[in-house]
């Protein structure tokens, strides 16, 4: 029986993403879960959703492991048991997204900015990296292979000054330079502050590809724009960014695993 790779993250992982800016563009390219998973030989389960911080990431993926494992009378009574899965990844996203649930089937919003959310960008990366902990000790527990990977920066665009959404940019007709959020504090302090944070998890911290101030997106496809995104409107990969990110991602797994 093949083995399942099952991912989470946001639009760099969501397999409908659109893009916002070119409404009319056809983006049904394959996503980098589904090339990755045909490297790997495995059935592909992606949970990836556009506009989704680290809260709706950790918590879409514990919430397959724990769930769908479970018994009745002995037999279980979903199609997915946890010995099928071969890897487990979550694509983590910005620090200060907001996610939640509501209603009785507990159904999940987004806010990007931190409007419903009390805290600063200190805590709100503590935040993220108790995901990433919480993440990762569920895996052990459970004796399944996992990566960690930072598909977008996690705080440096809140800190350096945090753009509109392209929605809002197209629609709104905001401006990318001068409608953006500056951050108020001191920037050179938070930053220091910042890296002690992470000093402090990264003993802690096993299996992560870009770490600190360090994002798959920058890291792999260079300072937008380049070859790798759609265009100098919008930054998420195209079929040539998924696909170099699947290769990334297979040779840690090599490297990692083998």
């Amino acid at each position: 029986m093949r083995k399942v790779l099952l991912v989470s993250g946001d639009s760099f992982t969501d397999p409908f993403n659109r893009s916002a800016s070119h409404p009319l563009l056809d983006c049904s390219w394959p996503k980098w879960p589904e090339l990755l998973a045909e490297k790997l030989d495995m059935d592909c389960i992606n949970l990836g959703r556009s506009g989704t911080g680290n809260n709706y990431i950790y918590s879409s993926l514990r919430d397959f492991i724990l769930k769908h494992p479970k018994k009745y009378n002995g037999k279980t009574y979903t199609p997915i048991h946890n010995d099928r899965i071969g890897l487990i990844i979550a694509g983590w996203s910005q620090g200060f997204r907001t996610d939640w649930q509501f209603g009785k089937y507990g159904r999940w919003r987004h806010e990007r900015m931190p409007i419903k959310k009390d805290g600063d960008i200190l805590g709100w990366l503590h935040e993220s990296l108790n995901y990433y902990l919480d993440f990762q000790t569920l895996c052990n527990s459970e004796a399944l292979k996992f990566m960690h990977v930072q598909m977008i920066p996690m705080y440096i665009e809140y800190i350096r000054g945090l753009p509109p959404t392209e929605q809002q940019i197209i629609y709104d007709g905001l401006d990318r330079e001068k409608d953006s959020v500056s951050y108020s504090g001191d920037k050179a302090k938070v930053l220091k502050e910042i890296e002690k944070i992470y000093d402090d998890y990264d003993p802690l911290i096993d299996n992560c590809l870009f770490w600190k101030n360090e994002s798959l997106n920058i890291s792999l496809f260079g300072e937008w724009p380049n070859h790798y995104v759609i265009s100098e409107a919008d930054n998420h990969p195209n079929a040539g960014g998924h696909e170099l990110i699947a290769q990334t991602l297979f040779k840690h797994y090599e490297k990692t695993y083998s």
